[in-house]
């Protein structure tokens, strides 16, 4: 029988909290998978966030041929942010395998819009606009699927809104679970729709929970309380585990064979203890310069929203020119005085990123040597200790045809704590995450999840994996060759010396190259559309 691999992509997946989930009886499937099967550490790329990791997982390419590594990059020719898109990836998994064949349906995954022609089908994830553009393949699919799943969304956050989470902690918590269910509900139609040899789904509810409700899963922290953990594993985690339990078995009876159960996380996740603002303190030492003129008037309309003189303003202008606009302020890059700027930091939250800006290759390399120099010299004076474990320039880190899309320098905090490339004029260098005004009050950790499972699957705990292993993995599970241009590789030790994998791989292609496809393939306001949806889920 042709062999058969379902993929469970569990955003932010962490042992951190499954372990406690299995040890306490929330997570009965995961927990069997985990006796049965192959279970360890699933490293991230750096840096650690979904748009890399899930990129990197869905090519086994570093950044440097996918020119992802965040939601967005600068271009330095029209000096502008631009968000990436699927259309900037060379072949993907999905594709490897219908060019072999196999036949592959994908649910919710990030990185995959717009959908690109698979041999099956594709419902596209994260950065997808909103439900009202086409998100499937083929595309007569999207109809189908809300006619059976009415209630069907991309993501949202329903509860994003004032005095959420903490306000209402338990509606909050339901309305993700809600979540889990109509993605459920929309695996079973897809599955049952027709035979597959590889289905993914993806759920990127659990990073939402863990970004914004870690203190209470954490028994150290001033809001933890045992009633609300329970809470929130009764509630949803171990609605996840059934959901995950029910779509196996779905899987299972539509497409009968040896199968390959992977679950797998893009990142796992820790305490977010502190936050660097990276912007003003490049400010403040001079290698980032601002329009002062631009400062002082997007400082004002920012005090202005917050005494709602909105109101009053928007009824003396004009409605095109201004009610639509609604203050709108300007945005991060219209603040920087370019003549005098050496460095330009970016991101809210995360890894420390820097693109050096001069236009002299010798005068970069100075920067890049200053700035190293100068952030790993930069400490908390609560302890002492780095703010910083190191300062990685993109050559340390990525190689590929498309490398120069990337930050020239990547910071790589020390645990618990964050850098923001945003300006924010008058804010402290260094601030504690405070749970109630900070919607990330947990943090990426580059440790993930990964559990295998099936008949051929080797029984152990302690793997140690890439995030980029796992595209070869399933390549070879196929008994499909896989592409030298992978940077991961293949798995061997997961299965028993019985099973039925391969080794054999083809030269380097074309692949690496960056595919003939409209790299911005959103309007404008199908930017304001997503770029709302990151600000909703803390990533902006």
């Amino acid at each position: 029988m042709n062999n058969k691999v379902l993929v469970v992509g569990i955003d932010g997946g962490a042992w951190t909290i499954l372990r406690w989930g299995i040890d306490h009886g929330f997570l009965p499937f995961l927990s069997t998978l985990v006796n049965d099967g192959a279970s360890g550490i699933l490293q991230s790329t750096i840096p650690a966030n979904t748009p890399t990791a899930w990129t990197t997982f869905q090519t086994g390419l570093n950044p440097g041929h996918t020119g992802v590594f965040h939601f967005s990059y600068w271009d330095r020719t029209d000096r502008k942010s631009h968000l990436v898109s699927a259309s900037l990836l060379p072949t993907t998994l999905w594709e490897h395998l219908g060019n072999a064949g196999k036949s592959v349906g994908v649910l919710n995954v990030p990185m995959t819009y717009p959908p690109r022609p698979v041999n099956g089908f594709m419902v596209t994830g994260l950065l997808t606009p909103s439900d009202n553009v086409n998100f499937t393949y083929p595309p007569q699919l999207q109809q189908e699927l809300l006619r059976h799943v009415p209630d069907y969304h991309i993501f949202q956050v329903g509860c994003a809104h004032v005095g959420m989470p903490h306000e209402h902690f338990e509606d909050y918590v339901n309305d993700l679970a809600r979540s889990l269910d109509q993605r459920q509900r929309a695996a079973d139609f897809l599955i049952a729709r027709q035979p597959l040899d590889v289905f993914m789904i993806h759920f990127q509810a659990t990073d939402v929970v863990q970004h914004v409700l870690w203190d209470y899963l954490d028994e150290s922290q001033t809001l933890f309380t045992p009633e609300k953990r329970r809470f929130i594993f009764e509630r949803f985690y171990r609605r996840l585990d059934n959901h995950i339990a029910a779509i196996r078995d779905a899987f299972a009876r539509k497409n009968p064979g040896p199968c390959l159960t992977l679950i797998i996380s893009d990142h796992g996740f820790q305490k977010h203890r502190k936050i660097f603002n990276l912007a003003n303190w490049l400010a403040d030492i001079g290698f980032l310069r601002l329009n002062r003129v631009r400062l002082w008037a997007e400082s004002a309309l920012r005090c202005a929203e917050r005494l709602a003189l909105d109101k009053l303003l928007n009824k003396l202008r004009h409605p095109d020119s201004f009610h639509k606009q609604r203050l709108k302020v300007v945005t991060r890059l219209e603040l920087i005085n370019w003549k005098h700027t050496r460095a330009l930091p970016i991101f809210k939250g995360g890894e420390g990123m820097i693109y050096l800006v001069e236009d002299d290759p010798n005068a970069r390399r100075r920067t890049a040597r200053e700035l190293t120099e100068k952030i790993l010299k930069l400490i908390d004076p609560a302890d002492g200790q780095p703010l910083a474990q190191a300062v990685y320039p993109r050559d340390e880190l990525f190689h590929g045809p498309v490398i120069e899309l990337l930050p020239d320098l990547i910071i790589q905090p020390r645990p618990g704590y964050s850098f923001n490339g945003d300006y924010e004029a008058h804010a402290p260098l260094l601030r504690p995450v405070r749970p109630h005004p900070d919607r990330h009050i947990g943090a990426h950790h580059r440790d993930g999840v990964i559990i295998a499972a099936g008949q051929n699957v080797k029984p152990q705990n302690g793997l140690v994996a890439q995030i980029a292993d796992i595209a070869p993995t399933i390549l070879s599970y196929l008994n499909l060759p896989v592409s030298q241009n992978m940077d991961g590789r293949n798995l061997a030790e997961l299965f028993l010396e019985t099973s039925p994998s391969t080794t054999t791989t083809t030269p380097p292609t074309a692949t690496s190259t960056l595919p003939d496809m409209p790299q911005d393939p959103y309007s404008p306001a199908e930017q304001e559309q997503i770029r709302q949806h990151l600000r909703d889920l803390g990533y902006l």
